[in-house]
């Protein structure tokens, strides 16, 4: 394989399996790195909690950024993802 397709965000990052000792997904993203794979990441915004319809705690809790932005810049600061979609 080329790439790998995952779901991996700042809100509960989950497998099937569990959440797993790093936090969801991120096990899978650390073993493409080490299997030079690229890392997708599939439904930001709405498997990661509904970004696009957040809870208004969680709106107030991101300010000055919105939930999705917060996000984005999680995903974009793990240099071993290389492409998101939300």
């Amino acid at each position: 394989f080329d790439y790998v397709n995952l779901h991996y965000q700042f809100v509960g990052s989950y497998t099937a399996s569990g959440t797993g000792p790093d936090g969801g997904n991120l096990a899978a993203i650390k073993a493409a790195k080490k299997h030079d794979m690229g890392v997708f990441i599939i439904s930001a915004a709405d498997k990661g909690g509904c970004l696009y319809e957040p809870p208004r705690a969680l709106y107030r809790d991101c300010l000055p950024l919105s939930p999705i932005a917060l996000n984005n810049l999680f995903l974009w600061s793990n240099d071993d993802i290389h492409t998101f979609v939300l």
